[in-house]
């Protein structure tokens, strides 16, 4: 101490915490290598206390949350064609296949709806006939093979447009791809020159460590030698002739640091005097044993610079080949939509030439009634496909696999026809099939929680009509934020849940969640009230013999009644800890108080069993 008074005046600033963090360095050692047992005076149980045992157990850190199951998937079915309902086959609680048959109008409403098949198609086919006899009658069998060139050809179209499609698809992934491999290498040369960076930081401050040179002063570009030449500076001469004060040497004058030189003086007389290593400037053949080598330690750093910069230039060379990559991938995605272009043109202009040839087979006229016909013909077509429409629509089919949530149609029911003088509405009905393989239950976390939560974590969920019975699932969807009536703000969870075969639900039913945030399997465990002491220095009472002694323990996580064991205390070992009743009072101490011992979120616990 009488050095540091005497000598603190003319430090710089910054060589002060140099000299300090060498003596609080040997400070803190003594500290923790000092004995951290320590023993409270004999005896027994005080009243109100028990002995618990040291024991394994799995700590579980959870978060509760209640919700009700849902089924998701439902879908309506309902008659499109007005008529009258002569039959439902389903009712609530049915099980269905995707097409089977839910109701069908009665027999009156399918034989119009047949009838009205039949007409269109008669009209159908005399709107062709009248047309092929305005325009005359060509040979069948040329027409046939006209027909049959032009469907051809059109299917040629539909092939060479989707191999189209499916190129430029392609060429847009592998065009993607080579951009996403050189933004890739681009960033790995930034990595590696921040790398670099801080490598030359590393160097620059090896010579700050040593010689106390400002920073500014050292050329990253030069290797140690050259730095050193540079500085005209000779390790040997420096750091040779030392003495370490000791019990024996307890005081020695420190040099005044000289301004004409580009290190300090006093960083390098502390490095000779208070290091009690071995200490070498040079050291040809490595550094000394038990001791440091300034000579090495900076090639040591130069080296590590050195290999920074030659990463840099490796990830440079991956940046120039992914370009390289990208124009090769340009040019034969280039080529190969080109082909694939020009395979269409060649299509269509075969399918041209086709329907020319197939036109020709047709005396064509410019009279005005052909174009009539030929117009009649088509409505006459939109009209059979319509009541073909209608008739397959009379019989109502389920659109999906599931259980019949609801029945809202009856027979005698007209689906589809005004209802009342004046209405603007149609009648409705409808039936609604439930998909039961896919079941979820609905609840929220509080804005504490929602960042320890993500979309994948596994959940533990427990029915009330279901005691005992705990099945599993997974998050699937965590909503946008809301707030209830106290200004609390939630975050809605879904839960889709793993039912197991065999196992029927329903909708509605209350279910409690528990969102597994972390397990610590296999820890030593003690009750949170048998800790006093503080957070720092925590300690237990155990009963070692028959006596309790106060023992100082590590400790690790911890829920409301157990906390982790790190070290201090063994299996099988027995602690104090306050009875319930006297727990209840405020046991524990302050260090209860940093656990919490009042209200908390829902947590699950672990830990009791000795499993």
């Amino acid at each position: 101490m009488r050095f540091l008074s005497a000598r603190v005046g003319p430090f710089y600033v910054w060589q002060v915490p140099i000299l300090l963090a060498v003596l609080v360095g040997a400070g803190l050692a003594a500290y923790f290598y000092a004995p951290e047992r320590s023993t409270a005076p004999a005896g027994g149980l005080a009243e109100g206390e028990q002995l618990v045992p040291v024991q394994r157990g799995t700590l579980t850190d959870a978060i509760a949350t209640s919700g009700t199951v849902v089924f998701p998937m439902r879908e309506e079915a309902s008659f499109s064609v007005a008529g009258e309902v002569g039959e439902v086959l389903v009712s609530v609680g049915s099980v269905v296949r995707e097409g089977d048959v839910l109701a069908q109008l009665d027999a009156a409403t399918i034989a119009s709806l047949e009838r009205d098949v039949a007409k269109a198609e008669v009209d159908l086919r005399d709107a062709q006939e009248a047309l092929v006899e305005a325009l005359g009658e060509p040979d069948a069998s040329e027409v046939a093979a006209a027909d049959d060139a032009v469907t051809l050809s059109r299917r040629a179209l539909e092939n060479a447009q989707a191999d189209l499609e499916l190129t430029l698809k392609n060429t847009a992934r592998d065009e993607a791809d080579a951009r996403d491999a050189i933004q890739d290498a681009m960033d790995a040369v930034q990595d590696a020159l921040d790398v670099a960076d801080e490598a030359a930081e590393d160097y620059a401050q090896t010579f700050v460590q040593w010689l106390g040179v400002p920073a500014s002063a050292v050329n990253a570009d030069l290797d140690p030698a050259g730095v050193l030449g540079a500085l005209q500076l000779d390790l040997d001469a420096l750091f040779d002739d030392r003495q370490v004060l000791n019990h024996e040497l307890s005081w020695m004058e420190p040099p005044d640091d000289d301004p004409a030189t580009l290190w300090d003086e006093l960083v390098v007389f502390i490095w000779k005097t208070l290091y009690v290593g071995r200490l070498a400037g040079t050291c040809p053949d490595g550094p000394p044993y038990e001791g440091r080598c300034v000579e090495h330690e900076l090639e040591e750093a130069w080296t590590g610079l050195e290999d920074a910069r030659t990463a840099v230039d490796d990830k440079r060379a991956v940046v120039d080949d992914a370009q390289a990559a990208l124009e090769n991938t340009l040019g034969k995605t280039a080529r190969d939509v080109l082909s694939a272009e020009e395979a269409v043109e060649k299509a269509e202009n075969a399918l041209a030439a086709d329907e020319d040839s197939a036109n020709d087979l047709l005396i064509e006229t410019e009279a005005l009634d052909v174009v009539l016909l030929r117009r009649e013909v088509t409505v006459a077509e939109h009209a059979l496909e319509e009541a073909r429409e209608d008739l397959r629509n009379a019989v109502l089919t389920a659109p999906v696999s599931g259980i019949v949530e609801d029945v809202s149609l009856e027979a005698g029911d007209r689906p589809g026809e005004q209802s009342g003088q004046g209405a603007q509405q149609a009648a409705s009905g409808s039936i609604t099939i439930l998909d039961p393989s896919v079941v979820e239950v609905d609840g929220s976390v509080d804005e504490i929680d929602v960042l320890a939560v993500s979309v994948g974590m596994p959940v533990a969920v427990s029915l009330s009509a279901l005691e005992g019975e705990t099945l599993t699932g997974e998050i699937v969807e965590i909503g946008a934020a809301s707030s209830g009536q106290s200004d609390v703000v939630t975050f809605p969870v879904t839960v889709r849940l793993d039912v197991p075969a065999g196992l029927t639900l329903r909708d509605g039913l209350s279910a409690v969640s528990e969102i597994v945030l972390a397990q610590y399997a296999g820890e030593l465990l003690i009750p949170t009230s048998s800790v006093s002491g503080s957070i720092i220095s925590p300690v237990v009472r155990v009963s070692v013999d028959g006596v309790v002694e106060e023992r100082r323990v590590t400790l690790g996580p911890s829920d409301d009644f157990w906390v982790v064991v790190i070290d201090g205390l063994s299996e099988g070992e027995q602690v104090v800890m306050p009875e319930p009743a006297a727990a209840a009072q405020g046991g524990g101490g302050a260090f209860r108080t940093v656990f919490g011992g009042g209200p908390r979120r829902p947590r699950g616990g672990g830990g009791g069993g000795g499993g």
